[in-house]
């Protein structure tokens, strides 16, 4: 469209320039926690509490005990481009704070009511000031407050209804913030975090020293069961943290945390190198799940690159692509059972089986002879049904892999593949209109919910009852589990409740037999969760179970169930290891 006469160049107001670059950086009420909470991890802050009101979209206040702002600063805290954390162009090429711009509380200003009190390290006052974005106006004066400083923000929007129209539901921005201050917490463990929401706690984090309790703690027991531990260096790079095995994988990215000196970041080619790691591990259309931390100097990168700093440019990408790849590929091939040589070691088993003494092991040796004439020389399927004979335990290869004796041959019985197997044939011939068989918890369990429901709480509720789960809501973010299938022993059920909301969200609330799909596949998965109790009685049972389902161990059904192992290689792994 052609202008009727020639537009004349001009400076944009304060206000409104504040305004385009809070359209970068404030998205929703948990960019502002996001942008608060950073600013208070750079001061060193001890503890870290947030109190939100209505999702965030009426209060935020975050509050830190850290080295405060001093009185002098407090206006110009609140205008663009002013920060402590930059002095010279040089510091620009080795970013060590996460926050650097100077646009944070600028931006928050331009579109909300902004308060600071603040106390320094070596004041003996605090001061506040409190801005109205309309007229500019700022009124300052001492205040009760002590050492740290507290941000609020009030009624986010309110001159650019707009942007308001755009945000979701109280609810669904409250879990925005959740997962935010989730993220932010694993950068840093020992820093305690409080999170409030209509008055009401809804996350404690205490500070602590093992980053593994703050993992355990925030991502559940499961997700550190189901994991492998990886640290690995070069001499430029290091990564650590943990990588979800084969058994922990989801439909959705969002159990994937990745961070680069403890900021937190999304990155295309880091993401290949991971997932293309992980090979044909993880079923297609699924998601591997990771916690890890890429830590190097920072002026091999930068991360100047989007106002909301989730970007980084690496100097050498090739470089780091290889290396975090090298390092989970090496990491999950030596978690796994190789294919020329059992890697595992020999632990003691649970229950009825212990790792054979010096005198027991005799007895293995002479059952392992026994096989050694007629066996190829090869790991290989097995050929056979399971006999009708007695299977006879061997050996256990800690508490998810037995070595059991039968008329095929020594077998190596996974026990997690097994019952997987198991829970997969029982869902398989449910009945469109039948229930899942479920026994009641001796105490019913209130589990907190972080996502928002896939349908109506009423479908919510029927979809689980017909899968074995009874649950109620007892507040608007805990429900509370009764009864669960089965099929399930020792599952985590925080873990079990995440993955079915999280999963259900990409089918269509109308699609029930998709949901049914998706359920059948969910419950599938936790039923080889570890934690399996195993003893004469259970195995009996388990090996029972498995002639019932099918007695064709070359199906492709029972693939991941069974392997046939030779026996001179298993003497020798034996001899080694006794």
């Amino acid at each position: 469209m052609k202008p009727e006469s020639l537009p004349r160049i001009h400076k944009l107001p304060p206000l409104l320039s504040n305004q385009i670059a809070a359209g970068e950086v404030i998205e929703r009420p948990a960019s502002i926690v996001k942008e608060l909470m950073e600013n208070s991890l750079d001061a060193g802050a001890g503890t870290i509490e947030i109190q939100i009101e209505r999702g965030g979209t009426r209060i935020i206040r975050v509050q830190d005990d850290g080295i405060g702002i001093h009185p002098e600063d407090l206006r110009l805290a609140i205008e663009s481009h002013a920060t402590s954390k930059l002095h010279t162009p040089e510091d620009l090429l080795a970013i060590r704070t996460l926050g650097f711009r100077g646009e944070a509380l600028s931006s928050i200003a331009a579109v909300a009511r902004v308060s600071i009190q603040s106390k320094a390290i070596d004041a003996n006052v605090a001061w506040s000031i409190l801005y109205d974005p309309l007229t500019g106006d700022t009124k300052t004066g001492p205040a009760a407050h002590p050492q740290g400083a507290t941000v609020t923000v009030g009624n986010l929007f309110y001159n650019v209804p707009a942007r308001k129209k755009f945000l979701r539901s109280e609810r669904t921005e409250f879990l925005h913030i959740l997962e935010t201050v989730k993220r932010l917490a694993l950068s840093v463990w020992d820093t305690t975090i409080r999170l409030q929401h209509d008055g009401k706690s809804c996350l404690h984090c205490r500070g602590q020293e093992d980053p593994a309790r703050r993992v355990r703690e925030l991502l559940g027991k499961g997700f550190v069961e189901n994991a492998v531990r990886v640290d690995r260096r070069s001499d430029a790079f290091r990564l650590w943290g943990w990588l979800g095995n084969e058994n922990a994988h989801s439909s959705q990215v969002e159990r994937q945390y990745l961070y680069f000196n403890n900021r937190i970041i999304r990155d295309r080619k880091l993401s290949h190198a991971i997932r293309t790691a992980y090979g044909e591990t993880i079923p297609t259309g699924r998601y591997p799940q990771y916690l890890l931390y890429l830590e190097m100097d920072p002026a091999l990168a930068d991360v100047n690159v989007h106002p909301a700093k989730h970007e980084v440019r690496f100097r050498e990408t090739r470089e780091v692509h290889d290396f975090v790849h090298g390092c989970v590929k090496q990491a999950l091939s030596k978690s796994t059972v190789s294919n020329s040589r059992l890697e595992n070691s020999i632990l003691p088993a649970r229950g009825d089986y212990a790792c054979p003494t010096p005198g027991e092991s005799a007895q293995v040796r002479e059952a392992v002879l026994h096989y050694r004439k007629d066996t190829p020389l090869s790991i290989t399927e097995t050929r056979g049904g399971l006999s009708t004979d007695e299977p006879r335990m061997l050996l256990a290869l800690t508490d998810r892999r037995l070595i059991v004796e039968c008329r095929e041959g020594v077998l190596l019985l996974d026990i997690a593949g097994a019952r997987r197997f198991l829970a997969r044939t029982r869902l398989e011939r449910l009945a469109e209109n039948e229930v899942l068989q479920s026994r009641p918890l001796l105490v019913p369990i209130s589990l907190g919910i972080n996502r928002e429901l896939p349908s109506s709480e009423d479908d919510f509720h029927e979809l689980c009852r017909r899968f074995g789960l009874q649950l109620n809501f007892s507040g608007p973010r805990t429900l509370t589990l009764r009864t669960i299938p089965l099929i399930l022993e020792d599952t985590d059920l925080q873990d079990l409740i995440d993955d079915i909301l999280e999963s259900l969200r990409s089918h269509p609330v109308t699609d029930s037999k998709a949901q049914a799909s998706e359920m059948r596949s969910i419950l599938a998965r936790h039923a080889g969760a570890p934690g399996f109790q195993f003893h004469s009685d259970s195995l009996r049972t388990l090996l029972q179970q498995l002639r019932q389902a099918g007695s064709d161990l070359t199906s492709a059904g029972h693939a991941g169930v069974w392997r046939k192992l030779d026996p001179r290689l298993l003497d020798e792994i034996i001899g080694d290891a006794l």
